[in-house]
């Protein structure tokens, strides 16, 4: 099959399953509908914190607790004796409790100084002494205590967040992931919890650039590894960064650059395929003020948009700044536009500011 015959197959089944995702409203999302998708406080710590909890809504008491509990001591370094002390039925959840310099995104405490700490980031950077402090903390407060590091990937701390502290690496892609798939399967005479769960689901696997349905991408899998369409397709993957970078030049940049001098912005870009590559528009004022759109996501498919504040470089922070009335949001949202009509981004654009 030639590649262009394969293109055209992948095409089919590809609009096949949207057809079938659109006729059974399966791309209805609550979370995305809400725009809380990547906010990880009101929705990610909130919501796994809910499910952990043994008095939760959810009303299947101990039971999501005992399964992530057991993912952990599967796939962590955390040892089954420790979990064993854990008096599972009198686990108590604090979401952002407060300490001393500082907010605990998950606290997972039982009624005998058993504690689980669960830093949970999906974009935030690491903090100064962040995970020092929680050790410090408990310490301090002479619990048996375990701290969590919860990332997208499952990448490390920085060493100035973890000062040579012990921790433990988890992912929403990996742990989370399945974890929730296991809360879906004893959810499931409880129905309005597990569709809940579902759509939670889909929302991580559209973080971690997995957001392609499992029918679809078993079927395209299917069709690539036939003998005759491996060496197209290993092809077509070899020149997926070129095809990224054409768009970007092509189509993109002119349109951006214009934007930018109709608005007097400056614009420029910086390691746009790398990990938190982003599209940068300067203010052309004393501000020092920019409009940034970053990438999350290796795949390109997550994108926030936000402002970047000028940077006090004694203290190492962002200066806030008060009445800022010079950001037109129409410049902002044509901007989102352009990312949205060029199928760069999977799902909607979120904002913040940094």
């Amino acid at each position: 099959m030639s590649t262009i015959s394969l293109l055209r197959q992948v095409n089919i089944i590809n609009k096949k399953n949207k057809d079938i995702l659109e006729a059974t409203g399966a791309n209805f999302n609550i979370f995305n509908t809400l725009c809380v998708a990547s906010d990880e406080v009101r929705l990610h710590s909130r919501f796994i914190g809910e499910l952990l909890n043994p008095k939760g809504s959810h009303g299947l008491k101990e039971e999501f607790l005992r399964v992530f509990f057991e993912q952990l001591v599967n796939n962590t370094d955390i040892k089954e004796e420790y979990i064993k002390k854990i008096n599972i039925k009198e686990v108590k959840i604090d979401i952002e409790k407060y300490i001393e310099n500082g907010r605990i995104d998950i606290f997972i405490k039982d009624n005998e100084k058993n504690v689980i700490v669960i830093e949970n980031k999906i974009y935030a950077g690491d903090q100064n002494y962040q995970l020092k402090r929680y050790h410090d903390f408990c310490k301090n407060s002479k619990y048996n205590y375990k701290i969590l590091y919860l990332t997208l990937d499952g990448k490390d701390a920085t060493e100035n967040s973890h000062q040579g502290i012990e921790y433990t690496q988890i992912s929403y892609k990996e742990d989370i992931v399945i974890w929730l798939e296991q809360c879906l399967n004893l959810s499931s005479r409880y129905l309005l919890v597990r569709e809940t769960i579902n759509q939670y689901i889909v929302i991580i696997k559209q973080l971690i650039g997995d957001s392609m349905s499992n029918l679809n991408k078993k079927e395209i899998v299917e069709l690539l590894i036939k003998k005759e369409n491996l060496e197209d397709a290993f092809l077509i993957e070899e020149s997926m960064l070129e095809l990224r970078k054409e768009i970007v030049n092509k189509y993109l940049k002119p349109q951006l650059e214009e934007l930018a001098t109709d608005n007097k912005l400056k614009y420029s870009y910086k390691n746009v395929f790398a990990r938190y590559g982003s599209f940068n528009f300067n203010i052309e004022s004393d501000l020092k003020l920019s409009i940034k759109f970053k990438f999350q996501s290796l795949k390109q498919g997550n994108m926030i948009c936000g402002l970047q504040y000028p940077l006090d470089e004694k203290n190492n922070r962002s200066i806030r700044l008060k009445n800022v009335n010079v950001i037109d949001i129409d410049n902002i949202n044509k901007i989102k536009d352009h990312f949205k009509n060029l199928s760069l981004v999977s799902s909607s654009i979120k904002e913040s500011n940094w």
